[in-house]
């Protein structure tokens, strides 16, 4: 199972307020690769947001932009399978930061573990990354970006294992579920809902 997972975190209400990013790269069902980065949003920061993740505007001082660590991201997602929890906050982010700083839209194909969890564990109250990480005794700092990847990461593992499921491609079809895409010029958000049968079919299900 290969796939990517990342989580933002933002200074203020804005969605192109990143302040931190983490990645977590999954290949063969296996943690390979983290990445944390502060990232300076070069606008001010909101009480409420410095209150949830802890991060203050003189933590970013020396980091980069968006725009100066784009480059670096882009090759950590471009072409991939990304998760997210609650991937349309996490994605809307990440257009919206492409949007602010004049970036053409990469190819990606996203997962979000909030969907898929609610089709794995229907009886739960709440599927709150924090809820879901406490279930499956996954160790989590919420609103920490690289914490929170991993445990997205770490959370699909764990619905593919329970279900026997190989592929993050099996396992969207298998749980009724349709990822979402980013393309150069637009999107279409992922649902939990199944994919409908079309002649066309987007990167991830080549």
């Amino acid at each position: 199972m290969n796939f990517t997972a990342i989580d933002f975190e933002t200074a203020n209400r804005s969605r192109n307020s990143i302040c931190s990013v983490g990645v977590v790269e999954v290949t063969d069902g296996i943690i390979t690769n983290e990445y944390y980065s502060l990232i300076n949003p070069m606008q001010p920061f909101d009480a409420v947001n410095c209150g949830i993740h802890g991060i203050f505007e003189q933590d970013v001082k020396s980091a980069p932009t968006f725009s100066e660590y784009w480059p670096v991201l882009k090759g950590q997602l471009e072409n991939k399978m990304i998760i997210a929890h609650n991937a349309s906050f996490d994605m809307g982010v990440l257009r919206a930061s492409l949007d602010a700083s004049n970036h053409s839209y990469p190819m990606i194909d996203y997962g979000c573990s909030y969907i898929l969890s609610k089709k794995a564990f229907p009886a739960l109250q709440s599927y709150r990354l924090s809820s879901i990480a406490s279930m499956l005794d996954i160790p989590l700092m919420h609103h920490q970006a690289l914490d929170d990847a991993r445990a997205s990461a770490k959370i699909v593992l764990e619905i593919a294992s329970r279900k026997e499921i190989a592929t993050i491609e099996d396992l969207h079809v298998k749980m009724g579920v349709t990822a979402g895409s980013i393309f150069p010029g637009g999107y279409r958000a992922a649902s939990g809902a199944k994919k409908r049968v079309s002649s066309k079919r987007s990167s991830y299900y080549r």
